[in-house]
């Protein structure tokens, strides 16, 4: 505030002239806010004896917990903290405060990563089983001659039945779901379908769910099914979950960057004429409806596949800010997300759009579009165009020239779409297209050179 009262420039940042102004908020007001990024910033410390009181404001008292998690998930893409303590420094035996607790966590999560949730996520050997159905599943495996153990995990995402890997005792080969207390304990069936699903595969988990109506009908054939998958799962090359600890999400394999001058055409000219091949993007626009966004079901089902023809593919972001602008609502809070969530969760089930991670796609089969911005018109995020656009681009730039550096093509194909700078965050997003291009054994890399295969 001391920096915006002395600069009157950065008064710009907090007005209306940004979609989403910057703004600073207080753990108290900041509930129904979202941005890409949040500056989360810890503002206890030790005193000036270097000591530090276990007094940590609203995370102390009862429910202080539900505060500290609203904190935490103001942020669409990345969390920035800001802290003068780390975890280590928070004594629990001095509190026993459940918020207090977490902060603990937090702090020393952002500090070493998911080696710090292995204090906090394990498997619990005194677990019971969730149901009699669960411990048939284990004590066929078991009779197998596989290990097997119960509730691995934390919190909700707990995994029924963990396999452990024969050859590498430290990891899991395989996670076992079966839909049993477990399941049944979610709040919503898209939780228990999707969300739980998502964020254990992003973790880095193989699963395999059994269902007990298909287990009770036709167990020889289930049993045969599951052997099957924990054989596969064992075989297969990859590295698996370590056991009683957490992974981060796989990472995808480096794409090196080429050193030195390219031997190829500058991209700077050799992209030019590329924009004959792509069309501009246009913004879908519809008409302004005058019913309750909220008691609309059916019309926002109608007006999401609308958008998603039009505009396909589409980062789900963008898609929920067209959608709710459609009822004249420019801001997309926590009750707005979930509308457009239910309505996109009933189109993909009636196969009118399909959704693969953060984009949604028009679910019939058409050549990915290349779209590039217009100056003066609607412009997309490098971060809201979907990886494989950006490689259907890079394919366009390698036809045209044959082989280009990974610099040189990730410049080129930047400006494909209109990009004049290519920062972090486009840079990145090229970099995932180009990663699928590679994996899709549409080219080659070799030595920092890309060419199509």
């Amino acid at each position: 505030w001391r920096m915006r009262g002395d600069d009157p420039s950065l008064e710009a940042f907090f007005g209306n002239i940004h979609d989403e102004p910057f703004f600073v908020k207080n753990l108290e007001n900041v509930q129904g806010d979202e941005r890409d990024v949040i500056v989360f910033s810890v503002g206890y410390g030790p005193d000036v004896t270097g000591k530090i009181a276990m007094n940590f404001g609203p995370l102390n008292n009862r429910g202080g917990e539900r505060r500290l998690n609203v904190a935490v998930t103001r942020a669409r893409e990345k969390v920035i903290l800001v802290s003068s303590i780390r975890g280590a420094d928070i004594d629990l035996s001095r509190t026993n405060a459940e918020g207090v607790r977490l902060l603990k966590h937090y702090l020393d999560y952002a500090e070493r990563g998911v080696e710090a949730l292995d204090s906090v996520c394990a498997v619990d050997d005194d677990a019971e089983y969730g149901s009699v159905f669960e411990e048939q599943v284990a004590n066929i495996l078991t009779a197998a001659g596989h290990r097997v153990t119960k509730q691995v995990g934390c919190s909700g995402y707990r995994i029924d039945l963990g396999v452990v890997h024969p050859d590498r005792p430290g990891q899991y080969a395989l996670g076992i779901e079966c839909d049993g207390a477990s399941y049944h304990s979610a709040a919503t069936a898209r939780e228990r379908d999707r969300l739980r699903e998502q964020v254990l595969v992003g973790l880095g988990w193989k699963l395999y769910r059994i269902w007990s109506t298909d287990w009770f009908r036709s167990r020889p054939q289930q049993v045969e099914k599951l052997l099957a998958a924990v054989k596969d799962a064992v075989e297969s090359p990859e590295v698996g979950i370590p056991e009683r600890t957490s992974a981060g999400p796989p990472e995808m394999p480096e794409i090196p960057v080429s050193e030195g001058p390219a031997e190829f055409e500058s991209p700077s000219t050799a992209t030019d004429h590329l924009l004959s091949l792509t069309t501009p993007f246009v913004e879908c626009k519809l008409p302004m409806r005058g019913s309750d966004f909220y008691t609309s079901g059916s019309a926002v089902v109608e007006v999401l596949i609308k958008v998603v023809q039009a505009e396909s593919p589409l980062h789900v972001d963008s898609l929920t800010r067209k959608v709710a602008g459609v009822w004249g609502i420019g801001r997309s809070g926590h009750k707005v997300q979930a509308v457009v969530r239910q309505a996109l969760q009933s189109a993909v089930q009636s196969g009118a759009v399909a959704a693969r991670g953060r984009f949604v796609y028009e679910n019939r089969k058409r050549e990915i579009p290349v779209r590039h911005n217009v100056p003066g018109g609607a412009a997309r995020k490098a971060a809201e165009i979907a990886p494989e656009e950006f490689a259907a681009a890079a394919k366009l730039v390698l036809r045209d020239q044959i082989k280009l550096s990974i610099d040189d093509l990730v410049i080129a194909t930047a400006r494909v779409f209109g990009f004049e700078r290519t920062g972090s965050e486009v840079r990145s997003a090229v970099l995932t297209g180009l990663h699928l291009l590679i994996a899709s054994a549409e080219a080659t890399q070799e030595e920092g050179v890309i060419s199509l295969a």
